[in-house]
């Protein structure tokens, strides 16, 4: 198959006027000017479009789909409990069930090919299995949950099961929530898991300033939140900067990926900066909480691998991640567009481990294509029809296999 658009954009080269990509059983063969590519029975000349690599969603939380716009913008502490009251209601977990679909199926109608998904119980991967996604299936831990896992033994039993019915376009990867909700000893364990099984890892890290004073001191909103639910920390809470923390658990050497890291002082800085784990920004979520101004633009300078995520529908209006890079692109309009796209491909694909398989369009990597209609005027540049939502999202592949038609989901 032989892909031709006026515009095809690589990441990893300078757009291509007038180009087209080929690929074969789910893997792209060849890209290039569409007159250089041989000509080929089954190609399809898709018009005024920019053609580019599927957008990764690196960090969000599909089975509270189902709770879009039930809980107002508040703290995040109050959120929380909101959230918790939600999701012990009765018919909830059904309810949930149904939500990683239709979540997955709006991301795929955004343009978005590939979910970082985290899941309390390990149901993605089921709910998952005919939906034509990529996912990195992240299995949740919380120490001393009412609900498995709650401890290491039941996360590696939810994991076995899940790395059985793993498919081709499956990763299953480990997320102990946060430090606050996961024992120490649980966490080092978890690491311990992830590296002899070759795991990604990925968790929640300094979300709130209260978050902050709890590692130390013990004190504030995250204290009482633990004494309220009765978890494990809070009767033996760890003590220190949370950098220094993960990597005396041994996560730091996973390359974890580290969801929203919206307060960074200035110890944590000098050890993120000379760490190998990547950061997922979440830009509407941390609008949602009012958070101050996040310290992306200065971790990319300084060589952090950021990129972004959506979060849950809890906290974000849409599942889209092109409304992120917008957000993004809106308050840095001196950055390269090309950097901005790059946090939802390649930057996404290497925080996943996943840079060999997708994130940019390149022979040997999956066929992972969105078809994004160029606006009327024929002087629009490609990275201005991808940063601008009024364009739409045409067309979908996963893995050469076309899911969005026309706008509309195949099933």
């Amino acid at each position: 198959m032989i892909l031709r658009a006026r515009w095809v954009v690589p990441i990893l080269s300078p757009p291509i006027e007038r180009g087209a990509v080929a690929f074969d059983a789910g893997t792209i063969t060849a890209i290039g000017r569409a007159d250089e590519l041989r000509s080929h029975d089954d190609a399809v000349d898709l018009g005024d479009i920019v053609l580019m690599p599927g957008l990764i969603n690196a960090h969000t939380h599909l089975e509270l789909s189902c709770y879009a716009g039930r809980i107002a913008p508040t703290d995040f502490w109050s959120w929380l409990d909101a959230l918790i009251a939600l999701r012990r209601a009765p018919g909830a977990a059904p309810m949930e069930q149904q939500a990683i679909v239709d979540g997955a199926r709006q991301s795929l109608l955004a343009g978005v090919t590939g979910v970082a998904d985290i899941s309390r119980s390990g149901t993605n991967l089921a709910a998952l299995r005919a939906v034509p996604i990529r996912k990195i299936a992240f299995i949740e831990l919380i120490s001393g949950a009412a609900t498995p896992p709650g401890d290491p033994e039941q996360l590696l039993a939810l994991l076995d099961d899940a790395l059985k019915s793993a498919d081709d376009r499956t990763t299953v990867g480990i997320s102990p929530h946060a430090l606050y909700s996961v024992a120490w000893n649980d966490l080092r364990r978890v690491a311990a898991i992830a590296a002899e099984r070759d795991l990604p890892v990925t968790l929640h890290v300094a979300e709130s300033p209260d978050e902050l004073e709890w590692l130390r001191d013990g004190t504030g909103r995250t204290a009482e939140f633990l004494q309220r639910y009765g978890l494990p920390n809070a009767r033996a809470a760890i003590r220190g900067n949370w950098m220094d923390l993960l990597s005396r658990a041994g996560l730091t050497r996973l390359r974890p990926v580290l969801a929203h890291a919206n307060y960074v002082d200035d110890t944590a800085w000098r050890a993120l900066t000379g760490s190998a784990a990547s950061v997922a920004y979440c830009p509407r979520t941390h609008e949602f909480f009012r958070h101050p101004p996040h310290r992306w633009r200065d971790m990319i300078a300084a060589g952090v691998n950021v990129c972004v995520g959506t979060d849950s529908l809890a906290s974000n209006p849409s599942l889209s991640i092109r409304a992120e890079l917008t957000e993004l692109a809106r308050g840095a309009p001196d950055l390269p567009p090309q950097t901005i796209v790059g946090m939802a491909t390649r930057r996404a694909a290497r925080a996943l481990g996943l840079e060999r398989t997708c994130g940019a369009l390149h022979p040997g990597l999956a066929a992972d294509l969105v078809a994004i209609e160029l606006p009327t005027h024929r002087s629009a540049t490609p990275w201005a029809a991808i940063l601008d939502e009024s364009c739409p999202v045409r067309d979908v592949w996963v893995a050469g296999r076309r899911c969005v038609e026309n706008g509309s989901y195949v099933e």
